[in-house]
């Protein structure tokens, strides 16, 4: 069976779809949404979402400013972008329409200054963001000024700005060592510092072990007062409550991923992801959009590392499958592909008007879709 996705002249989508009965098993009192390898409309003759271009903007600007590679980015109400560059230390901004609106900052530590931003938020007519590597928060207005900046506890490690709550709290994301894992940060920030309310673990693998010097995580977003978690080896989406709840997990049967890989060595240790499942965002209608990535030409991650640090690895060659849930975690539809990003792209974010930013694959152009139900 061949289903199409709705894309710019020449871009085609090929699924690959399974005969078996796709039924949602829901297990009650569990809150536990068990799902098969293909969603109830796999089969159906359109796909529940399409995706229409608005604008594509190449990332070439004048004064010879280039994009290298966008590291964070965010949108206001009014539909205007922002994102950051570390590499150069730049903060650019287009409008709705992708037209160039400003460039600020440059490589350093100062006030207004930019370096290792990986992580930004608008909230509330302001935009923040994560700078020297999660080591503090900064703020700018709209148009590009610097206006305060908030340094964050040292127990906060490489931290990021998964969301911001009705209440002006910051929900910021921290590594954790030894595990593959998270520890989430509910603060306030004060003029002097970020006082946190509450703190949480969020775990992104079943029970698997790394050294005490590793880390790894996959992705978290924040929607409707919960957090929604990705996996590394399994395909599981759980949900969190902002008091460290689990209130919810969406499974699906699909044996395709393939946890981290390992390698340990004359006292060096490597680790080395292998894709894993990653939500993106959800869509005002409820529904959930996440991206499964694997590779397709190994089958041992810990030989394949062992094989990287030697120099006798080949390429790793990778499968994505983009899938759409309804708001109650049932899944719905599929779109699988060969290659890292999906058919639109590389998606980097999803603003509360259904429009979907990607980059593509390349990294030369930022696009703007529209999801169409």
């Amino acid at each position: 069976m061949l289903n199409k996705l709705l894309l710019p002249t020449g871009l085609l989508l090929i699924l690959f779809s399974c005969a078996k009965e796709n039924k949602t098993e829901i297990t009650e009192g569990a809150d536990i949404i068990k799902n098969p390898e293909y969603g109830e409309l796999q089969n159906a003759e359109n796909s529940p979402v399409r995706f229409e271009l608005v604008n594509s903007t190449e990332l070439i600007f004048e004064d010879d400013l280039i994009i290298g590679s966008i590291n964070a980015f965010t949108v206001d109400d009014d539909g205007n972008m922002y994102f950051v560059d570390s590499r150069q230390g730049k903060m650019v901004s287009l409008d709705t329409n992708g037209e160039f609106r400003f460039v600020t900052g440059q490589k350093g530590r100062g006030p207004g200054d930019l370096e290792n931003v990986y992580s930004m938020a608008y909230h509330d007519g302001m935009i923040y963001l994560t700078n020297l590597s999660g080591a503090r928060i900064d703020a700018f207005d709209t148009e590009g000024n610097f206006t305060s900046s908030t340094t964050l506890s040292k127990n906060i490690v490489f931290g990021s700005i998964k969301g911001i709550t009705e209440e002006s709290e910051f929900i910021l994301r921290s590594v954790v060592w030894g595990e593959l894992a998270d520890d989430m940060f509910i603060s306030k920030l004060t003029k002097d510092s970020a006082v946190v309310s509450n703190t949480f673990r969020v775990q992104y693998s079943n029970g698997i072990e790394i050294g005490q010097g590793m880390s790894s995580s996959s992705d978290v977003i924040f929607n409707n007062g919960e957090l929604i978690a990705g996996h590394l080896s399994d395909y599981e989406l759980n949900l969190y409550s902002l008091n460290g709840e689990q209130t919810k997990s969406i499974t699906r049967d699909f044996n395709k991923l393939m946890p981290p890989g390992f390698y340990e060595s004359g006292g060096s240790s490597t680790i080395m992801n292998m894709g894993g499942l990653n939500p993106l965002g959800v869509l005002s209608n409820g529904y959930l959009l996440a991206k499964a990535l694997w590779p397709t030409n190994i089958t041992d991650s810990n030989e394949y590392v062992k094989k990287d640090r030697s120099g006798n690895a080949p390429d790793l060659v990778f499968a994505n499958s983009l899938d759409i849930f309804d708001s109650n975690g049932t899944l719905l539809y599929s779109f699988e592909k060969e290659g890292r990003t999906s058919a639109i792209g590389n998606i980097i974010h999803i603003d509360n008007n259904d429009f979907i930013y990607t980059t593509s694959e390349d990294g030369s152009s930022l696009n703007k879709y529209k999801a169409v139900f």
